[in-house]
């Protein structure tokens, strides 16, 4: 697994103010022309470890729950970005009681939030499994024999 920085939230939450009118939900950062367009201001060894915490607060993003009562998604997501959580891959992965016992400071008396999350991040998971196995099902040589198109 590739090996992340701690995320300076300082620097983070400036970059993300600096580029406010950016919906990091759903804007694709894999996109370079794209993500050239952001105000960086640093140096390129620095924006690819930005843009990696940006990567990783995008899918935190997509696994917190929207309309969770008493739930600040912005800052759940950041908070967990930097305990070093950033993605519903590795949140599924370290297995639920290894997750609540990370989390448990964050979400601090919302004591059913953290197995949210997880149910949640497990979902993504088996929603990103099954497309992985689609992929690769349908780039086999027999599957693209004359007329077995699936």
């Amino acid at each position: 697994m590739e090996e992340r920085s701690t995320v300076d939230l300082r620097k983070f939450n400036a970059f993300l103010k600096k580029n406010k009118g950016v919906d990091f939900k759903s804007v694709d950062l894999l996109n370079n022309t794209i993500t050239d367009g952001f105000i960086w201001n640093y140096s390129e060894e620095e924006k690819n470890i930005m843009l990696n915490h940006l990567r990783g607060y995008q899918r935190l993003l997509k696994v917190l729950p929207e309309n969770y009562e008493g739930l600040d998604v912005d800052k759940t997501a950041k908070e967990l970005l930097k305990i070093g959580i950033h993605s519903a891959v590795q949140i599924a992965d370290m297995g639920k009681k290894e997750f609540i016992r990370k989390v448990k400071k964050i979400v601090k008396k919302n004591e059913e939030l953290p197995l949210t999350i997880f149910k949640r991040a497990e979902g993504i998971k088996k929603i990103l499994v099954l497309k992985y196995v689609d992929h690769i099902q349908k780039s086999e040589p027999h599957t693209n024999a004359k007329g077995l198109h699936i």
